[in-house]
């Protein structure tokens, strides 16, 4: 089989977190969330290519944003996903509701749109190839942007910009133990991805345990071990979302049976 596609190098120009309006709070390692916010990653269109201080301003910046849930378990559920064009990066426009008609707030974001560039095939696949650091960069940057208040009248309240004060080694630790918890589920939805992940693997003549271990790599560039993919596809294959019928058949785990010796006399 063919050595997996490259996996190019994506480079962080800014990320920036919301929280959904009337969102109640939920706490999370510790923390006070709201149950839905959202997290734009603002990222370099180098295409792979190193960006450093000298040549940042050669490029655009495309965008990812998330829509999240947090979950009672203390996990990250991801909502929603979109993608845009690449565009002349000014730092992130919050929209303001208060006295705006909704036809100026929709030509304003028309105006917008258009200055965006199309989405390339390229921006696909980062961020499949980057899940895991997207949500840790999201969970980083949700514990220091969000401080809960309640209002008179009972609703829940997530003042912008707010400014938490978190340790780095605190914040290493969210983003690994949130990409556990959210991803490494062995739930169906996490058990079709693995198998989606290694039929289409096969199918562009990749090693499929080295696709899956890129794609659910850690921020901190550890990945999961080659034992640790073979009992997620294992486990698919016993929920059957991999069959036989499969290229590059699934092994189930079974110990080889031993031949029967005769005693001697």
């Amino acid at each position: 089989m063919a050595k997996p596609k490259e996996r190019k190098d994506v480079y962080l120009r800014g990320r920036f977190t919301d929280s959904v309006q009337g969102a109640k709070p939920i706490k999370f390692k510790g923390y006070v969330l709201p149950e839905y916010f959202t997290c734009t990653v603002y990222l370099f269109d180098s295409d792979g290519k190193q960006v450093t201080k000298a040549n940042a301003e050669r490029f655009k910046v495309w965008s990812v944003e998330l829509l999240i849930r947090v979950t009672a378990p203390e996990t990250l559920e991801t909502i929603t996903t979109t993608i845009k064009g690449s565009h002349s990066f000014k730092g992130h426009d919050s929209m303001k509701f208060i006295n705006t008609s909704l036809t100026s707030v929709s030509l304003e974001n028309l105006r917008e749109l258009t200055k965006l560039q199309k989405v390339k095939p390229s921006y696909y696949k980062a961020v499949a190839d980057n899940r895991a650091r997207l949500m840790g960069w999201a969970i980083t940057e949700a514990v220091q942007s969000f401080i809960y208040k309640k209002q008179k009248d009972g609703t829940h309240f997530w003042p912008p910009f707010s400014n938490v004060k978190v340790s780095e080694d605190e914040l290493q630790l969210l983003a690994t133990g949130a990409i556990d918890n959210a991803y490494i589920r062995h739930n169906d939805t996490f058990l079709k991805d693995i198998a989606r992940l290694y039929k289409k693997a096969i199918a562009d003549g990749e090693r499929p345990n080295e696709v899956i271990k890129q794609t659910y790599k850690r921020p901190d560039e550890s990945e999961p071990s080659t034992k640790t993919v073979q009992a997620w596809t294992r486990k698919a294959y016993e929920k059957q979302f991999l069959t036989d019928k499969d290229k590059g058949k699934v092994s189930t785990g079974r110990k080889p049976v031993r031949k029967a010796t005769r005693k001697k006399g």
